[in-house]
């Protein structure tokens, strides 16, 4: 598999029918290049991390809906929203940015969480799984 860049597509967090997966997935920007998804079983799933990315509590259950991630060319911020499947309640967008938060915007861990995909990366080698990794670091990002 080649190189992905964090930047070069988006991802998704989306729970699948039944509520006992959730799907992990990356869609590339560049449309020659295929979607890679993971489904993880939900108590496997970084549920706390993603709602700390998004900066919400228990208020809100994410598993229903979807949030969509989308890292800047910098490697250090980017934006998660979450988009609900009903109209309650609202969308969430949040800007996140590398540690020593500036105006606001919560401050994360992108040196530790790319050092843990790169690190699940030379360990796996071939049996690299990259939705699953991100999956697995989400904890990192947002420590």
């Amino acid at each position: 598999m080649a190189d992905i860049k964090l930047f070069e597509g988006t991802w998704t967090r989306q729970v699948l029918k039944g509520k006992r997966k959730v799907r992990v997935t990356y869609i590339p920007d560049d449309v020659t290049q295929q979607s890679l998804f993971e489904k993880i079983r939900i108590g496997d799933d970084s549920k706390a991390a993603w709602k700390k990315l998004l900066g919400i509590g228990n208020a809100v259950d994410i598993d229903l809906g979807i949030i969509v991630v989308r890292f800047n060319t910098d490697n250090k911020s980017g934006t998660a929203t979450f988009l609900p499947n009903q109209s309650s309640p609202d969308v969430i967008v949040k800007t996140f940015q590398q540690s020593d938060p500036v105006g606001g915007f919560p401050g994360v861990g992108m040196a530790q969480f790319i050092d843990c995909i790169q690190g699940k990366r030379n360990m796996l080698g071939n049996d690299f799984n990259y939705p699953l990794a991100f999956s697995e670091c989400l904890p990192q990002l947002t420590a």
